[in-house]
C-alpha cells in the first residue's frame, strides 16, 4: 500500500510517499540479531568519543569531573528511557523479539514524536557538547542521517503496510523527531 503524506520538512508541492523510499541498508543474517538502530547508535557514540579524542576526554574529565558525571548520567537516562518506553509499549528489550506491531502507539511520548526512543538517544550524544561541541554535532548529524536513510524508512514502510491510512494520518500531524 502506498500512502501519500506531506512532510513538514518538504515543500507543499512535493509529496513524500511514506513507504516508497527503500532503506539504503538493511542487515541480514547473524548481525540482524542486534537491531540496526543499535549499530547506528553505537557507531555514532564512538564517533563522538573519537572526535573528542581519548587524551582530551580524560583531560576534560580530570579538569571538570561534573562533565564525566553528566555524560554518564545522560547515558543511564537514555537506557532508563528506552526501558520505560518499551514497557509502556509492552515490548521485550531484545530487538529480535519485537515481532509485528499489534497496535499503533500514538499516546504518551508518541504524541510529540513518532520515534521517542530514537530521540532519547540524542541525550547522550548531546552530552558530548560539555567537552566538545564539534563531537556532539558530528555524532548527532551522523546518527540522524543514518537513522533517516535506513531504520526509519524501513519502519515507516512496514507501518504503512500494517496500519495504512491510520499511520499516514498520524504521521501527518506528528513529527518524525521532535520538529
Amino acid at each position: 500500500m502506498q500512502a501519500e503524506i506531506r512532510s513538514k520538512n518538504v515543500s507543499q508541492t512535493s509529496p513524500v510517499k511514506i513507504g516508497s523510499l527503500p532503506p539504503l541498508l538493511e542487515i541480514k543474517g547473524p548481525l540482524a540479531k542486534i537491531d540496526l538502530s543499535a549499530w547506528i547508535s553505537g557507531v555514532s557514540y564512538l564517533l563522538g568519543v573519537n572526535i573528542i579524542g581519548t587524551k582530551n576526554l580524560f583531560t576534560a574529565f580530570h579538569e571538570a569531573p561534573f562533565d564525566l558525571v553528566a555524560v554518564i548520567a545522560c547515558l543511564v537516562l537514555f537506557f532508563v528511557s528506552v526501558a520505560a518506553l518499551q514497557k509502556y509499549m509492552g515490548l521485550s528489550l531484545l530487538a529480535n523479539e519485537y515481532g509485528k506491531p499489534r497496535q499503533l502507539a500514538i499516546h504518551g511520548p508518541y504524541r510529540f514524536s513518532r520515534n521517542p526512543i530514537y530521540v532519547a538517544f540524542l541525550l547522550p550524544l548531546l552530552s558530548f557538547a560539555l567537552i566538545s561541541p564539534l563531537a556532539a554535532c558530528g555524532a548527532i548529524v551522523i546518527y540522524v542521517l543514518c537513522m533517516n536513510f535506513t531504520v526509519l524508512r524501513a519502519e515507516e514502510r512496514d507501518l504503512v503496510g500494517i496500519f495504512g491510512e491510520t499511520y499516514v494520518k498520524y504521521a501527518q500531524k506528528t513529527p518524525r523527531w521532535l520538529f
